[in-house]
């Protein structure tokens, strides 16, 4: 058997087995060998793990050949957010106007880092924590990909956005709390996903990678840092009276690589 097209291929490469002579063999078995009918054999043939494989594949490949090269980026005009206006859960979700934040300290050839923030949706209250978070970061320099902005219209596949968004970000956010973990852990809805992308790119990157920062949101450090960020230098932000502080002082900082200490240069060796 032959794989002409994109689908074949896709299919073709879960299976251990290549079949090579499929289309005989259906055809010695009376089978349909219409190639609808064999796509569907094939795939209720595959696991559970597999098929949601298949999926995933699917929809990623569809997105890309559908998506415009030409599409110019979702939300470059958006209304800008006080810094000291609270954020409420009921608040119009807009992106702050990132050129009338940065004007300021905006300089020729500044590096303006990209960071994605993954997160599970806990409660409301813990949405709009994360919310202002990233409204901060954006005010402060760093250009954030939140699924609240950045997500796009009804119907655009998600595993398409968090493969893209992790791929191409400098940092990742990493919000980790009991239910994160949770999620982490059974591979379930948008943070499985992303874990499974993240775990993959720390793999990948080499294990001292410093791409994903542990943000420690609430609960204990063993039921809220996943498996793959143990270990690992992270940012202590459940107190919300130290925010400013742990946000200025070593979140920022870090995104920006501007360490609150640096290391003073070697000085000469004295006369003795």
């Amino acid at each position: 058997m032959t794989f002409p097209n994109k689908m074949d291929k896709i299919i073709h490469k879960l299976y251990v087995l290549k079949p090579t002579n499929y289309i005989e063999y259906r055809r010695k078995k009376e089978l349909s060998t219409s190639r609808v009918d064999y796509y569907n054999d094939l795939i209720n043939h595959l696991d559970e793990e597999k098929r949601k494989e298949f999926y995933v594949n699917v929809q990623l490949y569809i997105e890309d050949n559908t998506v415009s090269q030409n599409a110019v980026k979702e939300g470059l005009i958006f209304d800008s957010v006080s810094k000291t206006t609270p954020i409420l859960a009921s608040d119009k979700l807009i992106k702050p106007n990132q050129d009338e934040t940065l004007k300021e300290s905006d300089t020729i050839g500044e590096v303006i880092p990209t960071v994605f923030v993954s997160y599970s949706w806990d409660s409301p209250e813990h949405e709009t924590w994360v919310l202002n978070l990233a409204t901060k970061l954006l005010e402060n320099g760093v250009d954030v990909i939140l699924d609240k902005w950045d997500l796009g219209p009804l119907g655009k596949p998600l595993p398409h956005f968090m493969e893209k968004s992790i791929t191409k970000s400098q940092r990742v956010i990493c919000v980790m709390t009991p239910n994160y973990k949770k999620k982490t852990e059974n591979l379930t809805g948008g943070v499985g996903y992303e874990y499974s992308i993240i775990t993959s790119e720390i793999l990948s990157d080499g294990i001292t990678t410093s791409k994903f920062i542990p943000l420690f949101r609430s609960g204990s450090e063993a039921d809220a840092i996943p498996t793959a960020l143990r270990g690992r230098k992270y940012v202590d932000m459940k107190d919300d009276l130290q925010f400013e502080e742990k946000f200025m002082h070593e979140l920022l900082r870090d995104i920006h690589e501007e360490p609150k200490y640096k290391k003073p240069a070697i000085g000469k060796k004295p006369l003795f």
